[in-house]
């Protein structure tokens, strides 16, 4: 029975791994300093609660309709389009005091995770047996729990030496960085994937 390793050297798990960490850690970093770019923007403490709960929604709000997506579509274009929504929507978050533009630079970000949250969630299912699933996932799970921990603990240094711009760059940065990976992913359709690519287990 297949274990992390066997995991970590099939291309399509390196792919999701690889997105949903860094798309958690560019989530939890911007979740974290949005409201320090708000707090320093002016804006009340009611009003940055409420664009964090937009936050929310476009991160929870559109599975659904986002996982028939990944079915119709692909695995790989909606991690691409994911990936790209949060980039631009971390990046735009600091470049502005408006509180309309802010809280739907982070509602991008929401829905970019969400994309990614799913999308790379299937891309797990596709390609491990049923007996391995459970420690596929939790595998993800875990690269991502520690991007989210780490990137916001990095994000305090980063606007202490350089200022709230640079966290709109590092976060657009992270969330594009698996990008190589993923355009060498070959989805023939949805859920299917050449030879080089296909499932490690029965």
């Amino acid at each position: 029975m297949a274990g992390l390793s066997t995991f970590l050297r099939h291309r399509p798990k390196q792919v999701a791994y690889a997105c949903y960490a860094t798309a958690q850690g560019t989530m939890s970093l911007m979740m974290v300093m949005t409201p320090l770019v708000m707090s320093e923007s002016g804006h009340s403490v009611p009003s940055i609660s409420l664009t964090v709960a937009f936050h929310v929604l476009g991160m929870f709000g559109f599975s659904i309709p986002l996982g028939r997506l990944a079915d119709r579509v692909g695995r790989k274009p909606l991690l691409g389009a994911g990936l790209a929504v949060e980039a631009a929507g971390a990046i735009l978050v600091p470049t502005t005091g408006s509180y309309l533009v802010i809280t739907l630079d982070l509602f991008l970000v929401g829905i970019g995770w969400s994309a990614v949250n799913v999308s790379s969630t299937v891309l797990l299912a596709d390609t491990t047996s049923p007996e391995e699933r459970g420690r596929a996932i939790g595998a993800g799970d875990t690269f991502a729990g520690v991007s989210s921990i780490v990137m916001p603990l990095i994000g305090g240094f980063v606007v202490d030496m350089s200022g709230l711009m640079a966290i709109g760059v590092m976060g657009g940065a992270l969330a594009l960085a698996p990008f190589p990976a993923l355009v060498r992913l070959r989805e023939q359709s949805p859920g299917q994937y050449e030879k080089a690519d296909s499932p490690s287990g029965p």
